[in-house]
């Protein structure tokens, strides 16, 4: 039997009936965590927006504009360090869960995937326009690069260019 394609609309579409389904449960009168004429019982604790770390005083606007910023697009961690002159004056670790004992710590380390390839890409851009980089300049002859030890470099290695 020969299965037929699924499509982005077909997708969409299996994807919006399993997203009603779900809703389905908490909208129907009578499921937990329903508004009922005179009570209403969440299912779940409201979201608590905690911070931790070290600040000035005077930077509160940071953290309020951190709170804002997770809250309107529910995101559930965040950190932000902020310095003036070369010092540090904020290190804040920010999250926004139900969990109770879900902290966020100013040193937390958070996965970027591919978020700063573009900054890198236009870093390395600026600095070609400005003169100071080539895109055809040999990685090595830029960067001193050393194995591991007990290991050895790859000998394509000195192919590689900023390109």
């Amino acid at each position: 039997m020969k299965r037929k394609r699924l499509t982005r609309r077909d997708f969409g579409r299996v994807a919006g009936l399993a997203g009603l389904g779900v809703a389905g449960g908490v909208l129907l009168p009578g499921a937990r965590g329903t508004a009922h004429a005179d009570t209403f019982e969440p299912e779940f604790p409201r979201p608590v927006f905690k911070v931790t770390g070290s600040t000035d005083p005077g930077l509160d606007a940071f953290n309020q504009a951190m709170s804002r910023f997770m809250q309107d697009r529910n995101i559930s961690a965040g950190s932000l360090a902020v310095s003036r002159n070369g010092k540090l004056v904020l290190a804040r670790g920010y999250s926004f869960s139900r969990n109770l004992h879900f902290t966020v710590e100013p040193t937390a380390l958070f996965r970027l995937a591919s978020v700063s390839k573009p900054i890198t890409a236009a870093a390395v851009l600026k600095l070609v326009q400005a003169g100071k980089l080539s895109l055809d300049d040999k990685l090595t002859d830029r960067l001193t690069l050393t194995p591991p030890p007990g290991k050895t470099a790859d000998a394509r290695l000195g192919n590689v260019t900023v390109r």
